[in-house]
C-alpha cells in the first residue's frame, strides 16, 4: 500500500513539472463568425445566372452549402446556391445537401423532382436519413454508422467513376484502422428489381455507398458521405488519419470528388464551360521552392540558385529568420544570409518567411502578441524540443518583419511552417500579420493535389482569402528511401491527369546529390507545365476562386456569349469548352482574350465586368 501511495504520489509531482515545463497554450476560443453559416452570402454571392449552372438546392434551414461550394469551385463549374425549388429545376444539375435531419418534402415538391429527373435532369443528393424519398432514389432502407474505413468506386459505365483508372483515386479513405470511429456515412440499398445501380462500395463492409438511379432521361445519384467529411474535413487536417501517406505520394482522396461532379455536369450539357485550373494554355504547374533553416547551405543555395536562372526558373526561398542559431553559439540570420535572400530576390527568386524559431513544437505555441520591437523577440527552443518565449504572432510577423526589412522588392507574402504544422489559428494568424498565401501542408496529408483557400479556423463552417498551396514533394524523413527523379517525374505526370498541381520544397542541406537531383528535374521537366513564384501562383487561384462566369446562346447558331465578372489582376484566366472553338473576341479592349482549339484564354489587369463572343467551329 505504501509503495502505491509513493508512485501515485511521483506521478502527480512529475505530472506538474511537465506541466510547468511545456510552453503555455493559446486558451483562446474559436471566433463567433469562424463557425456561423456562410449560406446567405453565398447565395448573395452566386445568384441564378443561366439554366447551365449546378443549383446548389437547399429545402431546410439546417441544411448547408459550404462543402458544396468548396467542391464546384475546384471543379471550376458555374453554380447558384438557392432555396427555391422552381429556379432550381432550370437548371439541367441539381445539388441538395442533404443532412441528419429527415428531410420530407410534400407530393407537390417530389412530384416536381421526379418529372424533373424524368426530363432529363440529374439530381444529385447526399446520405440521406429517415425519408430516403424512394421514388426518387431507388432505395428501401440505410444504415448509419461510423465504423466504415474507405469507399471503393467499381462503376465504369457512368462519366464519373469512369475517369479514375488508379488504386489510389479507386479506393477513398474515409478513417484509419488507428482511429475507433469516422465520420458518419450512410450504406444504401435499393429495393429488388428497381433500376438502381451501385458505382461504388464500402471497403471494409462491401455495402452499397454510391448510387444512380435512373428516372425517365434523367439520373438520380446518391452518395452515402456527407461532402464535408469527403472534402472539407481533409483541407481542415480533422480527417480521422485518413490519408494514407506523408509526401512524395499521389493521395487524390479529396480530388476525386470535384472530378466527379465535373463529369455529371459535363455529361448533362449540350455546351459547357469550365475553368481550367492552370493558367493560360499550360498542361499542368510547376512550383519549385527551397526552406532555408539551421543546417541550409548558402554555397549550394547559389548552386540551386545557378541552376535555375540557366533554365529561367524563378523558385520561392522561405527563410528562417532566428537571430542565432539553435544551440546559441552562432549567429544565423547573419550578412550572409540577408545577402543572400536579397541577391535571390534581385535575380526574380520569391522571399518567404520560415518563421523564426522553425520550433519542433510550433502547431502548440501560444496565439499570443508580438513585440511592437521585433528585436525584443527572443524564442528560445531547448534540448526537448520545447520552445520558451515564442508565440504563433510573434513568429510570423517579427520573421516578416526582418524579411521585409532586408528585401527591397515589397512585403513577404508566403508562409511556410515548420515540419507541415496546422495550428488552429494559422488562418486567422496570417491574416493578422499580412500574408496572400500559405505552403505549409502536405498535399498527401491534406488529400488534395490542388490549391484551396484555408479554412477559417478549421471550423469547417467558413473559407479565408488565405491560399493554401500544399507539399507534394519533400525530403521524406529517414529511413525513407531518397527522392529520385524518376519517382517524382512519374507522380507528378499521375497528378496533373486530372489537372492538379505539384508544390516541390528542396532543401538545400549540403549534399551533392540534392544539386544532382534538381538538375535531373529540371532537365526532364515536360515543356507543358508552368512554372511560377508562388506569389504569382497564389494570385491566380484567388483570381480564379473569385471569379463569376454565365454564358448563353448567341443570336446567331454556334454563337456563346460569355459573361464574366473579373477580380484585380486576373492573371490567364483558363476555360475549357466542350468543342472547338472558331472565334473569341471581348467586347472591352482592356480584357485581352485568345482561343485555340478548346481553350480560352483571358486576361484582365483590372476589376471588371466583360462579355466575350464565342464562335463555334
Amino acid at each position: 500500500m505504501r509503495r502505491l501511495t509513493f508512485f501515485i504520489v511521483l506521478s502527480i509531482i512529475l505530472l506538474g513539472l511537465w506541466r510547468l515545463n511545456r510552453p503555455v497554450h493559446s486558451t483562446q476560443e474559436v471566433p463567433p463568425d469562424a463557425l456561423a453559416s456562410p449560406n446567405e452570402e453565398l447565395i448573395k454571392d452566386h445568384p441564378d445566372l443561366m439554366p447551365a449552372q449546378v443549383a446548389v438546392l437547399m429545402l431546410s434551414q439546417s441544411q448547408q452549402a459550404f462543402a458544396a461550394a468548396r467542391v464546384l469551385q475546384a471543379a471550376g463549374l458555374p453554380f447558384t446556391v438557392t432555396r427555391d425549388a422552381q429556379a432550381a429545376v432550370r437548371h439541367r444539375v441539381i445539388f441538395i445537401p442533404l443532412d441528419d435531419r429527415s428531410t420530407r418534402l410534400p407530393p407537390t415538391g417530389r412530384e416536381a423532382l421526379r418529372q424533373y429527373v424524368s426530363d432529363g435532369g440529374v439530381l444529385i443528393l447526399q446520405m440521406p436519413s429517415a425519408d430516403l424519398w424512394p421514388e426518387l432514389t431507388g432505395l428501401v432502407r440505410s444504415r448509419a454508422s461510423r465504423a466504415r474505413r474507405g469507399l471503393t468506386l467499381q462503376a465504369k459505365t457512368d462519366p464519373g467513376p469512369a475517369l479514375f483508372d488508379q488504386p489510389q483515386e479507386l479506393e477513398v479513405p474515409l478513417a484509419s484502422s488507428r482511429v475507433r470511429e469516422g465520420p458518419w456515412s450512410a450504406a444504401l440499398f435499393p429495393a429488388p428489381g428497381s433500376d438502381t445501380q451501385v458505382l461504388a462500395s464500402f471497403t471494409n463492409t462491401k455495402e452499397p455507398a454510391l448510387v444512380l438511379h435512373r428516372l425517365g432521361a434523367g439520373r438520380v445519384y446518391t452518395i452515402g458521405v456527407q461532402l464535408r467529411d469527403l472534402f472539407v474535413r481533409p483541407q481542415s487536417g480533422r480527417d480521422f488519419d485518413a490519408h494514407r501517406s506523408v509526401t512524395n505520394g499521389f493521395e487524390p482522396g479529396s480530388d476525386v470528388w470535384p472530378l466527379m461532379f465535373r463529369a455529371w455536369y459535363e455529361a448533362a450539357q449540350p455546351f459547357w464551360l469550365r475553368l481550367r485550373t492552370a493558367p493560360g494554355r499550360a498542361r499542368g504547374v510547376f512550383l519549385l521552392s527551397h526552406s532555408f533553416g539551421p543546417g541550409a547551405s548558402v554555397s549550394q543555395a547559389e548552386e540551386f540558385s545557378a541552376l535555375e536562372s540557366a533554365r529561367l526558373v524563378r523558385a520561392t526561398w522561405f527563410f528562417q529568420t532566428s537571430v542565432a542559431a539553435s544551440d546559441s553559439s552562432s549567429q544565423f540570420f547573419d550578412a550572409r544570409l540577408r545577402g543572400l535572400a536579397l541577391q535571390l530576390a534581385r535575380t526574380g527568386h520569391e522571399i518567404g518567411s520560415h518563421s523564426v524559431a522553425c520550433s519542433p513544437d510550433f502547431e502548440s505555441l501560444p496565439l499570443n502578441p508580438a513585440p511592437l520591437d521585433p528585436r525584443a523577440y527572443r524564442p528560445n527552443v531547448d534540448v526537448r524540443g520545447f520552445t520558451r518565449n515564442a508565440s504563433l504572432l510573434g513568429e510570423l510577423k517579427v520573421s516578416k518583419a526582418i524579411l521585409d526589412g532586408t528585401l527591397s522588392s515589397g512585403a513577404v507574402a508566403g508562409f511556410r511552417s515548420p515540419d507541415f504544422s496546422y495550428p488552429p489559428a494559422l488562418d486567422w494568424a496570417l491574416t493578422r500579420t499580412g500574408y496572400a498565401y500559405d505552403s505549409s501542408l502536405s498535399a498527401n496529408g491534406m488529400m488534395t493535389h490542388l490549391p484551396f483557400r484555408l479554412v477559417s479556423w478549421r471550423a469547417m463552417t467558413r473559407e479565408t482569402d488565405l491560399i493554401e498551396l500544399p507539399i507534394t514533394f519533400a525530403e521524406p524523413r529517414r529511413p525513407a528511401p531518397p527522392l529520385t527523379s524518376s519517382a517524382l517525374l512519374d507522380t507528378a505526370r499521375l497528378i496533373t491527369q486530372h489537372d492538379g498541381w505539384i508544390v516541390w520544397s528542396l532543401t538545400p542541406d549540403g549534399r551533392p546529390e540534392q544539386t544532382e537531383l534538381l538538375r535531373q528535374v529540371l532537365t526532364s521537366l515536360p515543356r507543358e507545365y508552368t512554372l511560377m513564384t508562388m506569389r504569382v501562383a497564389a494570385r491566380f487561384w484567388l483570381a480564379r476562386s473569385q471569379t463569376r462566369f454565365s454564358f448563353a446562346p448567341g443570336p446567331r447558331a454556334k454563337e456563346i456569349v460569355l459573361s464574366l465578372d473579373l477580380p484585380a489582376g486576373s492573371p490567364a484566366l483558363s476555360f475549357q469548352a466542350s468543342g472547338p472553338l472558331r472565334s473569341c473576341t471581348a467586347t472591352d479592349r482592356a480584357v485581352r482574350v485568345s482561343c485555340v482549339d478548346d481553350i480560352l484564354v483571358v486576361d484582365a489587369p483590372q476589376a471588371r465586368q466583360a462579355r466575350i463572343d464565342i464562335i463555334l467551329r
